[in-house]
């Protein structure tokens, strides 16, 4: 009896195994294989290239040379590019050649990699147009827009335009100081601390040249400004809105001058 059930056991494991399906072939891993440790990806750096479209015109353009120019509202597919050698501010200017309206173009600036270059913010006090940017080495692509509706004939003229030189420091109720607009463009900022109420005059005198103030508050907001209040001196009275840090310009009508002058600060109540 045993020899037979052993017989019986053995029959009906291999009936089961035949009744299996044949093994198929081997399944993809789901797990990818690792790279070896000799393996390091590495990925080419490419350049992006500045903005281009189809059936666009370049022209080349230099610092401080005009060239003449047509924008075309319904094909505005001009770009200006130009080259830069050493870290500057520049700006854009425009001038219409036409009989038409003034201007109402403005420009904007795309690096090398032809990301837009943002326009230059200016100190309290400094002059600044409406495109100037300030750039490094490098080439760059300027392109005009705005609402133009009709063809219009203009010169564009990529000028350098270096900050002006600035002097000043700070100045005390009470206190005359004498100064000095000694380079052509100079501005000289006085500071002083105000409180809200106080009605403050600034005086701004000189011998032979002529003098404008501005008054800024600590946010860079012009408050007030003037250029012959006495005489040909400049002269600003007004009641502080806040208190703060308050920033007087001193400088001339013209950037052409130069010359000494004495600043005074008064608070009259």
């Amino acid at each position: 009896m045993l020899r037979r059930g052993w017989a019986i056991g053995i029959g009906l494991v291999l009936a089961a195994c035949t009744s299996q399906p044949a093994p198929s072939a081997s399944p993809v891993p789901t797990v990818l294989p690792q790279p070896s440790a000799t393996f390091t990806p590495s990925i080419a750096a490419t350049p992006m290239p500045r903005p281009t479209f189809e059936g666009v015109e370049e022209r080349s353009i230099e610092l401080n040379t005009p060239v003449e120019a047509v924008f075309a509202p319904t094909q505005n597919t001009t770009v200006y590019v130009f080259e830069i050698e050493q870290p500057q501010r520049i700006a854009v200017e425009l001038a219409a050649r036409d009989s038409g309206p003034d201007l109402t173009l403005v420009a904007r600036l795309f690096d090398e990699q032809g990301e837009l270059v943002s326009h230059a913010e200016a100190i309290i006090g400094q002059p600044l147009g409406m495109d100037e940017w300030e750039v490094t080495p490098g080439q760059y692509s300027l392109q005009l827009f705005g609402p133009e509706t009709a063809n219009r004939m203009l010169t564009i003229t990529l000028v350098s335009r270096p900050a002006p030189p600035m002097g000043g420091g700070t100045i005390s109720y009470g206190e005359a100081i004498l100064g000095e607009i000694e380079t052509q463009g100079q501005r000289d900022r006085w500071l002083f601390d105000g409180r809200a109420g106080e009605q403050v005059r600034m005086t701004m005198i000189t011998m032979g040249t002529d003098p404008y103030l501005e008054l800024y508050n600590s946010a860079g907001k012009l408050l007030a400004s003037n250029d012959d209040q006495i005489e040909r001196n400049a002269a600003i009275e007004l009641t502080l809105p806040t208190d703060g840090t308050y920033t007087i310009v001193a400088r001339m009508v013209n950037d052409d001058q130069t010359g000494t002058y004495r600043i005074a600060l008064e608070k009259i109540r």
